[in-house]
């Protein structure tokens, strides 16, 4: 399905959402100015078009036992596709990896990895 043009209220609703995901019908309808009906409509709209991808929860890494987030930058020997792939799925099965971005310059990846204290 092509993406819609994005118009004012759509741009509300995603901003609203992006802020508070679990906002019901009728919150998100007063905080975009329509009613409910149609405000659910739109968002289904947004979801079925691939501009909302998904909802998310935010952990408090340090109320789960993980107050260490620590950043390293990974530079690969050769940045072929299948390098790439390789480094990307290797990362998938590292449960401390909380993000990888892929990046420009001089290092390929630049990771986050959060971790409990040793001896925890």
């Amino acid at each position: 399905m092509p993406n819609p043009a994005l118009d004012a209220i759509d741009l509300k609703s995603i901003a609203a959402l992006q802020k508070k995901a679990k906002a019901t019908a009728n919150d998100l309808a007063e905080a975009v100015g329509l009613s409910p009906s149609p405000c659910a409509r739109r968002v289904r709209l947004l979801e079925s078009a691939g501009i909302i991808k998904g909802y998310t929860v935010v952990v408090d890494q340090k109320k789960v036992g993980l107050p260490i987030s620590a950043f390293a930058s990974i530079k690969l020997e050769r940045q072929r596709e299948d390098d790439l792939d390789r480094f990307s799925q290797a990362v998938l099965g590292w449960p401390e990896v909380a993000d990888c971005y892929l990046m420009t310059g001089q290092r390929d990846y630049l990771m986050r990895i959060v971790v409990r204290p040793r001896g925890l």
